[in-house]
Order: C-alpha cells, then structure tokens, then sequence
C-alpha cells in the first residue's frame, strides 16, 4: 500500500480526500501541525506529500521543500484559489507540482499519478531504479523486488518487465514485445512463448494472477503495464 501523508491546518480536505482514494491502493495520513508531520516523516515511509495551502503558508512550503531535497519525497501543494496562488507564486515556482481547488476527484487522482510518475523517472536518472506501486526494478544490479521481497527472474523475464515498465500506460503490441525480445537476446521469441513469459510475470508479481492489474491485455491490440 502506498502511503501519503497530507498537512492540512484547517482539516478542511481530509474527508473529501479520502473518498477520492477509497478504492485506489493509496492510504492517507493527515497532520494539523508542523511538528506532527515532521514526527511521522522520521518514523514512516510516504510516497507524496501533500500540502494544503491555507495558513501559515511560508513556513509549510518552506517546510516541504526541505523534506523533498533531504529526503527525496515528491510533494505536492493544494491551493485553495488562484487569488491565493497569486500570493505565494514567489515561493512556488512554476516547476513544483500544483493544484486549485475545488477540483473533480479524477483531476486529482491523475494529478497524484503524474508527481509520482515523474518522481520515479527523476530517482531512474540519478539511481537506476525504477518504481512502480509495491515493484523496484534495480537496473543497475537486475534486481526485483516486490514490497522488498526478491523476485526471481529469467533474463528474458526481466528484459520484458523491463519494456513494459519503461512503457507504463502505453499499449505495446506483440510485435514490439517480440522483437524487443529479438533484439535482447539473439534468440528466436514466438508468439506462444511470449504468452508464456507474460503468464509467468504475473504469477511473480501480480497479487492475483488470474486478475492481473498491472500487465494487463489490450483486446486486438497487446498489452500495457499499469502503474498502481
């Protein structure tokens, strides 16, 4: 599960937050004062920060910003308008993740995946590693590990992970797929023993391999990995 922890000193955003990531695989810890937040920060693991604009807003942006340097935690700030965006557009700058309120809850839910997805290729240009949801794929070593337990994998299996990973969100034909696997190995990949690579990586990293979520088939066109 994926954690988030939001500041919010007028607890006005908690509820509605939760709703919108009921059914997703995000959990939401929430803080009124500086010093709470700081406390859980030391003692958990989070994926995003999110600040909620309101009160106070020097010392929290200021706050956040530090974590997000030492700690390399991507943030992201909830502003409550654009008038008070026009108060603070001296201390958030144009490159750091934002959004106005009031918002739909999909606005917000793309907006926690587009941090996180460009968090995670920031953290591969300067580590090798790739996330994605309870999966890290270390480039550097070829290592899986999935909620910090190793996975095994065949070489083929993690080149294919790999292309998939590489390419969240896109549709991937077969043919891409085969020949990438072609490319990699010099050996010939059919399209039977392609199906059969992609069986076994579900049964390795799919929490139920018979409901896939992660590599998921596109009907008539092949598949996509889902980042979760």
């Amino acid at each position: 599960m994926n954690r988030l922890l939001l500041l919010d000193k007028d607890l006005n955003l908690k509820e509605g937050l939760n709703r919108v990531l009921k059914n997703s695989k995000y959990t939401l810890d929430s803080v009124t004062e500086t010093n709470e937040f700081e406390i859980l920060l030391k003692h958990n693991n989070y994926k995003l920060l999110l600040i909620n604009i309101s009160t106070g807003e020097d010392e929290m942006i200021n706050l956040c910003k530090g974590v997000v340097k030492k700690k390399n935690i991507p943030a992201g700030f909830i502003i409550p308008s654009w008038e008070k965006y026009n108060a603070v557009k001296d201390i958030i700058k144009e490159d750091d993740d934002f959004i106005i309120s009031p918002f739909k809850e999909e606005e917000f839910y793309s907006k926690i995946r587009a941090v996180l997805k460009k968090a995670n290729k920031k953290c591969f240009e300067g580590t090798g590693i790739l996330y994605s949801g309870n999966i890290k794929i270390d480039t550097l070593y070829g290592r899986v590990t999935k909620d910090g337990e190793l996975v095994k994998l065949t070489a083929t299996e993690y080149r294919l992970l790999c292309f998939l990973v590489r390419n969240e969100e896109c549709v991937i034909t077969k043919n891409q797929m085969l020949e990438k696997l072609w490319d990699s190995s010099g050996n010939f990949v059919d399209d039977n023993t392609l199906s059969i690579y992609i069986k076994q990586l579900r049964e390795k990293l799919e929490d139920d391999p018979s409901n896939p979520v992660h590599i998921v088939r596109v009907k008539g066109n092949g598949y996509k990995w889902n980042d979760l």
